[in-house]
């Protein structure tokens, strides 16, 4: 019987679909890193505005957090995480 968390929804699906939705999901976070440096620049920008100054650091933030999640996700799914032991 097949254990049910080896399953997922890309159980079975071939190796060049799944090279396809890797290099997708890798667009996303590069796309979400050039927003990082957007909203990087455009709070330095808004210096004289500090409310959305620090609404564009926060966002810049917030993508830059969601950028590294997406490479841990592909790091793992991918066998390439590697854990230190202990």
């Amino acid at each position: 019987m097949t254990d049910p968390r080896s399953v997922t929804a890309l159980t079975g699906v071939s190796a060049g679909a799944l090279r396809e939705f890797a290099e997708i999901v890798l667009e996303v976070r590069d796309g979400f890193r050039d927003n990082v440096k957007l909203f990087t620049e455009r709070a330095g920008e808004l210096a004289a505005d500090p409310i959305r100054a620090a609404l564009c650091r926060g966002q810049a933030i917030a993508y830059q957090e969601a950028a590294e999640h997406i490479g841990e996700a592909v790091a793992i799914a991918s066998g390439q995480w590697r854990t230190r032991p202990g």
